[in-house]
């Protein structure tokens, strides 16, 4: 999960998004970015709407 909260964390600043900006892009809660990023568990349907915002895989994040 670690290597997940990192590689999300560092493709929203890239982006230049707030968690916000990637809640709205992705269809997932801000609370549930804001949980992915401190290091907690996510479902498959969390990371499939994050990965189609940031236009890549699951696996790139994973």
């Amino acid at each position: 999960m670690e290597a997940t909260r990192k590689a999300i964390r560092i493709k929203r600043v890239e982006k230049g998004w707030s968690q916000g900006d990637l809640a709205q892009a992705s269809g997932v809660s801000i609370g549930t970015i804001g949980r992915i990023e401190r290091g907690r568990p996510c479902t498959s349907k969390a990371l499939d709407g994050i990965a189609a915002a940031f236009g890549c895989s699951v696996g790139e994040l994973l």
